[in-house]
């Protein structure tokens, strides 16, 4: 099992490092291209949008065959032609339909992290989330770490060429990943689809998608943008993602294997979302590119909070049967923030500017947090009961 674990986060790392090598470059590659700042948000957005589609049916299909693998096999298919579609896009459209298949990829994650739960006791489903989010954004920040250095020294194109490789090498570990056969759901479409009338399950899936639209608006959006505008170079916008890289990864681990025991993750969870928004308002008083970098830190380990725990809440006391399902409703509905963030803010910008931008995120992060209490303040018992 151990070694099954070691293989499984190998594979995740060129997973995520092949969606997101070329981030540090997607939002200024699209500006280089013409693209003006609405078609960049949606160029961001399409990755959420895909997800938001197809999330729920992927976990219903993988819980009824009982099967995890293929998708993932197919997950790393997908990403190699979005990376090699990005290499070669001519114009900004071009990129927001391959950007749009990279979310396509991206939507299979339901099924990663139900596969690697399966590994570990159902007592250790947080520590479980913990380990594979830590290796996610380990992977995300050695990839926009390697994405900014290649755009340096090779050119803007680069790291999405470095993207279909990785995704390639991804997808030849993927074919030596352990899956213990499950007995395939008895469960009708439309029971396993109700998995929505779970109120504490649409609560922790409301909060992700609003906690997702200030991170997918500031640290994979627009901060980026708003670097370039104070002069920054493709190697320095490559610190930048990594620096937040560095602390989510950080904060994962200690998150999900100590403070979410000890504080609870409701806790967790609000302690995240003050330091993403606090974090988004101070972004526009910014000048300096160092001081940048402390925020954008600051900022990643606030989302390294939020979202292994919420992800640990949307499948406990689940039944096995239903986990996928559980667990692409939950993805499902934070993408409602990963792609209404980016769009909505790049149509606000032609009213608010750039800086307007982060004030709004800002402001809702902050409502977010005020309002998680309330969502999920009723014990977890009371969810389950639904379940049984």
């Amino acid at each position: 099992m151990q070694r099954a674990r070691r293989i499984f986060a190998l594979m995740t790392f060129m997973f995520w490092s092949s969606l997101y090598v070329y981030l540090p470059v997607l939002g200024p590659q699209a500006e280089r291209l013409g693209a003006p700042l609405s078609l960049v948000g949606l160029i961001i957005s399409s990755y959420g949008f895909a997800q938001l589609w197809l999330r729920i049916p992927l976990g219903i299909w993988s819980d009824r065959l009982g099967r995890r693998k293929p998708f993932i096999m197919l997950a790393f298919v997908i990403a190699a032609i979005s990376g090699f579609g990005l290499w070669s896009a001519e114009d900004a459209r071009q990129m927001l339909v391959y950007r749009g298949l990279g979310g396509v990829a991206a939507s299979t994650w339901v099924v990663f992290t139900v596969l690697f739960c399966s590994y570990f006791p159902p007592d250790k489903g947080s520590q479980a989330i913990g380990l594979i989010t830590a290796t996610t954004f380990s992977a995300e920040m050695a990839s926009t770490l390697t994405g900014g250095f290649l755009a340096e020294k090779y050119g803007w194109r680069a790291p999405f060429f470095c993207s279909g490789l990785l995704a390639l090498v991804g997808l030849a570990l993927s074919a030596m990943v352990k899956e213990e056969p499950q007995p395939q759901s008895t469960i009708s479409i439309v029971e396993m689809a109700s998995v929505g009338k779970n109120k504490r399950l649409l609560s922790v899936s409301i909060i992700g998608a609003l906690s997702q639209y200030v991170v997918f608006v500031t640290l994979y959006g627009f901060t980026p943008v708003y670097a370039a505008r104070l002069g920054a170079t493709a190697m320095q916008l490559g610190f930048l993602s990594a620096t937040a890289f560095v602390a989510m990864a950080a904060a994962s681990l200690v998150g999900g294997a100590f403070w979410a025991e000890k504080f609870g993750e409701v806790r967790v969870v609000i302690g995240g979302l003050l330091v993403v928004s606090c974090c988004s308002v101070l972004i526009p008083f910014i000048n300096e590119l160092r001081l940048l970098y402390a925020i954008q830190a600051l900022s990643g380990f606030g989302r390294g909070l939020i979202l292994p725990a919420l992800m640990s809440m949307s499948i406990q006391g689940v039944p096995d049967a239903r986990k996928g399902t559980a667990m692409g409703f939950f993805q499902a509905i934070y993408s409602l923030g990963m792609f209404g963030g980016p769009a909505l803010s790049g149509m606000m910008s032609e009213l608010l500017g750039l800086r307007g931008i982060f004030f709004c995120a800002g402001g809702v992060g902050l409502i977010t947090a005020l309002a998680t209490q309330h969502l999920l303040q009723s014990p977890m018992e009371a969810g389950i009961e639904e379940w049984i």
